[in-house]
């Protein structure tokens, strides 16, 4: 699958230039200048092909909640290696399989901490009222899109550091044995790029780098926009951090602490869907 992404990918830059369209500089410009107006109606009037946008509109109806978002100053981030697949494919038809994202709501200051100001029952509401249609998946707060196949993970709305995932490994993918890969895009973005989350920062249980090391725990780092700082936030199912794995990190405080792992701990307990979960083994009956 990663394979096939990269080949669209060259297919997509080896494109014909359109002499007649606007250079990305000289579009760029003419955003700074013409802020005032919504971007889709500056995309509709200049005839800019924009994936970046293209993928936002997808999920959000209309700008209200981004543009509100951007004011309180909150830079919304999507998270997930399965946004190749909707950034590449221009026509979301041919995506026979549906692509898990997380959306994740990030202050601009402290490296991408969460604004708790902003944090109310009226932008909830806002959130979910510029949704495109969109259905439950049976797991709580993950949504389908069904016109562009994507789930959609909102449980990060209002976390600063951490999201319950019901499968952390469709963050990420091996690509070309070269270790496991993931993806972000962010709204607020002067290039509109799709930036790659590398191997180097894909953490998970043990110092192994296969899908079965991230299975149920995965920390991911980028680089957070505007300030260009790096920010870490960890992908889990539930009980996972805090009843069944011991952190391993770097030593480090402030925003240079990084976690670098984890380990399984020698026995746990979870209450799960069907009563408790657990490692320890059963004491044998005396009788």
């Amino acid at each position: 699958m990663a394979e096939e992404y990269d080949t669209l990918r060259m297919k997509d830059k080896a494109q014909p230039t359109n002499t007649k369209r606007v250079p990305p500089e000289v579009w760029n410009q003419i955003r700074s200048y013409l802020s005032i107006f919504p971007r889709s109606a500056l995309d509709s009037a200049l005839g800019s092909e924009n994936h970046h946008l293209r993928i936002w509109r997808s999920i959000f109806k209309n700008e209200d909640f981004l543009d509100e978002a951007t004011k309180n100053g909150v830079n919304p981030v999507l998270i997930g290696y399965d946004l190749n697949k909707q950034f590449y494919f221009k026509n979301n038809k041919t995506n026979s399989k549906t692509s898990y994202l997380v959306l994740v709501l990030a202050f601009d200051g402290d490296g991408g901490k969460w604004n708790t100001a902003w944090e109310t029952d009226s932008a909830s509401r806002l959130l979910y009222d510029t949704l495109q249609p969109h259905e439950s998946t049976g797991v709580p707060r993950e949504y389908l899109f069904p016109k562009s196949g994507i789930i959609l993970n909102l449980e990060s709305v209002g976390s600063q550091y951490s999201t319950s995932v019901h499968q952390p490994r469709r963050l990420v993918s091996r690509r070309r044995n070269q270790g496991l890969y993931s993806a972000y895009l962010y709204w607020k973005d002067p290039e509109f790029k799709l930036r790659t989350i590398g191997p180097e920062d894909v953490k998970g249980i043990g110092k192994g780098s296969t899908k079965k090391n991230v299975s149920r725990i995965v920390a991911l780092s980028w680089v957070h926009l505007p300030s260009n700082e790096q920010r870490q936030h960890i992908f889990a199912v539930p009980g996972m951090v805090e009843f069944q794995t011991d952190q391993m990190n770097n030593g480090e405080r402030g925003h240079s602490f990084r976690v670098t792992g984890w380990k399984w701990k020698e026995s746990w307990s979870i209450w799960g869907p069907n009563g408790y979960i657990t490692n320890r083994k059963k004491k044998e009956s005396k009788w």
